[in-house]
């Protein structure tokens, strides 16, 4: 599997919200691609929350709208995650900036196998 090389910093075109926690997650498709993610979860959540999954439209990576809309709905009490899909933003595959396989991307979110997600499932209702 592909290794991900993620910027740690605050990399967004929207500023930084006091009212959720965030941080960098990878998963991957099943073709093997190594998908970047931002998860945003509402400070001193507990439980189980709902959790929304985004994308953006074509061409678009998660420091962008993807990533403020996440945000927003988080701050709203939602758990959820942005994503760049394969070949696209941080994520791996190749050739780069092509039509992104974004179906493929979307799908593994609730069905690769793996930790990523039965954390993710955890969390759900």
């Amino acid at each position: 599997m592909e290794q991900l090389s993620l910027t740690q910093e605050w990399d967004k075109t929207f500023p930084k919200s006091a009212k959720v926690d965030h941080c960098k997650v990878t998963f991957h498709n099943r073709y093997g691609i190594t998908i970047a993610a931002d998860m945003y979860v509402p400070k001193n959540a507990a439980g189980k929350l709902p959790a929304i999954a985004v994308s953006g439209p074509f061409g678009a990576v998660k420091e962008q709208s993807s990533g403020l809309y996440a945000q927003v709905m988080a701050e709203r009490s939602f758990l959820t995650i942005a994503f760049d899909p394969s070949s696209t933003g941080e994520s791996g595959g190749s050739p780069r900036s092509v039509l992104p396989r974004c179906p493929q991307s979307q799908s593994t979110l609730w069905h690769s196998p793996g930790s990523y997600r039965t954390w993710w499932r955890r969390r759900l209702p």
